[in-house]
C-alpha cells in the first residue's frame, strides 16, 4: 500500500489551485525585491572596495613625497643640507639644536624604522628609541628561546644572529613575548621608565 492510497481520495477545486498560485505569485515577487536589493548591496560594496583599491596604490607614493617635503623643510629650517658624514651639526646661533625632536609612532611593520632610517641618513637626525636599553639588557641577560614551531631551544644572541637581528627574531613569537615581559616588569618596578 502507497502513501497516497493512506490518505485517500484528495479534491482540489479551481478555487484552490487559484488562490496557492496568487500566493505563489506573491513569494516570487518577494523574492525578487529581495535578491534585487542584495544585488544593489553587493554593486554598491563591490564599488566601495575598488575605490580603496585605487586608493592603495597612492598611499605608498603619498607617504614618500611627505617624506621628502618633511626632509626639505627640516633643511630649509635648520639652515644644513643633508649630512652624509653622520655627524652631529654645530648648534644654532642662540644655543638652539638645528634639529626638533620627531616622534614616529605607528603600528608594526608601518614603516617607523624605514623613515628614522631616512632621517638619520638624509637630514642628520640621530635615531633613539624606547626599546634599545631594553633590548640592550636582555641580551646581556641573553636567555632562552624557544622556537614554538620548531621546538629548538637557542639563546637570545643566537636568535639574532640566526634570523638577522631583532625584526627576524620576533618573528619567532618568544622573542616578541620576552620583550613584551620584560618591559612590563621594568615599568611595573618603575612606571617612570
Amino acid at each position: 500500500m502507497s502513501d497516497r492510497d493512506e490518505l485517500g481520495a484528495v479534491m482540489i477545486g479551481a478555487r484552490e489551485i487559484y488562490d496557492e498560485l496568487v500566493a505563489l505569485r506573491g513569494d516570487v515577487r518577494s523574492l525578487t525585491q529581495t535578491h534585487e536589493a542584495v544585488t544593489q548591496t553587493l554593486a554598491d560594496h563591490e564599488s566601495r572596495l575598488r575605490g580603496l583599491e585605487r586608493w592603495r596604490y597612492a598611499l605608498p607614493l603619498a607617504a614618500v613625497t611627505s617624506l621628502g617635503t618633511l626632509i626639505a623643510a627640516l633643511v630649509k629650517a635648520t639652515g644644513t643640507p643633508p649630512s652624509a658624514s653622520g655627524h652631529t651639526p654645530a648648534p644654532c646661533p642662540g644655543g638652539l639644536m638645528p634639529h626638533p625632536h620627531i616622534a614616529l609612532v605607528g603600528k608594526a611593520r608601518s614603516g617607523k624604522d624605514t623613515v628614522a632610517q631616512l632621517l638619520v641618513r638624509h637630514a642628520g637626525f640621530t635615531r633613539l628609541t624606547f626599546a634599545d636599553e631594553l633590548k640592550a639588557a636582555l641580551v646581556r641577560l641573553n636567555p632562552l628561546v624557544v622556537s614554538c614551531c620548531r621546538y629548538e631551544e637557542h639563546r637570545l644572541e643566537d636568535a639574532l644572529e640566526n634570523h638577522g637581528g631583532w625584526e627576524g627574531a620576533k618573528a619567532l613569537g618568544e622573542v616578541r613575548r620576552l620583550l613584551q615581559e620584560y618591559g612590563q616588569a621594568v615599568r611595573d618596578r618603575d612606571p617612570d621608565f
